[in-house]
């Protein structure tokens, strides 16, 4: 890995207990910079303190014991943020790698082949994260799935920020670990199965098996009960701050950005497809006079977030819909789907991800007069049409 170094100090240092202190001199010219320690052939990655020491990992603590040592210290030079966030038809990563944490904690990257290492320091060693730096466009679907169903990253006392993805459908947990893989070590994801009393005991043993067959570990699974729960749902979750702030800038980036211009089509339908996994419904119905009424509609409880999916839909659909609001902190966007309509939504696949919403855009079409009366010119959507068929 290139490290960018440059600074080079060589040094006799005492260590007591596992720690390293440094002159007072020496502390002034690496503050607040990370360097990268040799000691007996073994380096490390590390950052001062505020009282101008360091800790030595427990792996070379055992090599060093305590006493008088030969250390050497490199500052290393942070890889530039790049500003272009499509490189080669792949997302860079490192366009959302922030120069601070939100608690204004100085992150380093450094890039391995085509794998991002970051670090960031609060106190005592750096906590390491690796990340892929390109992306997939298909990406966006993740980002879809977590504006809609994942939790706002908070801090928690002691753990740093979490991440986290809540719902009932196996199927979007299984999609959602898929896309997560492209990103990080999906390994890394605890998961917490809360069932509703007396559900039978091997039904969840079955969503735990599927849950370590797609990758979370088994110690990293848990199952409690709870007294308000329909059947069950599962819970993903992380505790790293440097993650949940990647994911969240990427989020925040593309929802706005694809609202306020189409510049590439294709990530607004990836987008889509996982908001309305989780936040969207389409519902069909005939009057009295028989006549069809089909409609579109996103709840969400930010209203700067549902403007910007009422732009991004409209810009996509080439439609005007309408926000109004439903209830206290909940505010719903709604589009009368047309002919023109349920056959964009079919095109881009936007119900893709939930195969009883696509059962009902089928049916929808298959029973609008436009396609009894042979309308349906384009063959591939003709041929989606007659073949559907949903699969469990």
């Amino acid at each position: 890995m290139e490290r960018n170094l440059n600074k080079k100090l060589m040094l006799k240092v005492n260590i007591i207990n596992g720690r390293i202190w440094l002159p007072k001199d020496i502390q002034k010219s690496i503050k607040d910079e990370f360097i990268l320690v040799k000691i007996k052939e073994k380096s490390f990655i590390t950052k001062l303190t505020k009282d101008g020491r360091f800790f030595i990992p427990k792996e070379i603590r055992i090599l060093t014991g305590d006493g008088k040592t030969d250390v050497s210290i490199n500052i290393i030079k942070n890889l530039a943020r790049t500003e272009k966030i499509i490189k080669d038809g792949c997302i860079d990563v490192l366009a959302f790698v922030p120069k601070k944490t939100i608690s204004g904690y100085n992150i380093l990257a450094l890039e391995e082949k085509r794998e991002l290492r970051l670090w960031y320091s609060t106190k005592g060693r750096p906590d390491e994260m690796k990340v892929n730096r390109f992306l997939p466009l298909g990406f966006i679907t993740l980002l879809g799935y977590y504006q809609a169903e994942g939790g706002k990253i908070k801090l928690k006392k002691r753990r740093g920020r979490e991440i986290n993805f809540t719902n009932t459908n196996l199927r979007l947990i299984e999609d959602f670990l898929k896309y997560s893989t492209q990103l990080f070590d999906i390994s890394l994801f605890k998961a917490t199965i809360n069932k509703r009393v007396g559900l039978d005991i091997e039904e969840i043993s079955r969503v735990k098996e599927k849950l370590f067959i797609w990758g979370i570990k088994k110690e990293n699974i848990q199952i409690r009960t709870g007294q308000r729960i329909k059947n069950f749902t599962v819970r993903l979750w992380i505790s790293n701050s440097l993650l949940a702030e990647i994911i969240d800038s990427l989020m925040n980036y593309f929802r706005a950005q694809l609202s306020e211009e189409i510049v590439y089509k294709e990530l607004v339908g990836f987008f889509l497809q996982g908001l309305l996994a989780g936040d969207g419904s389409f519902t069909s119905s005939r009057d009295k006079n028989g006549s069809l009424h089909s409609y579109l509609r996103v709840y969400e409880g930010n209203y700067e977030y549902i403007k910007d999916y009422q732009k991004m839909i409209d810009l996509f659909l080439g439609v005007t819909g309408k926000i109004r609001k439903e209830k206290k902190n909940m505010y719903q966007y709604y589009l009368f789907a047309n002919w023109s309509v349920l056959l964009k939504m079919l095109e881009h696949n936007l119900w893709c991800k939930v195969a009883t919403k696509q059962q009902k855009l089928i049916e929808t079409i298959k029973n609008h007069r436009n396609f009894k009366f042979g309308w349906l010119k384009e063959e591939k959507l003709l041929e989606q049409v007659k073949s559907f068929q949903i699969t469990r």
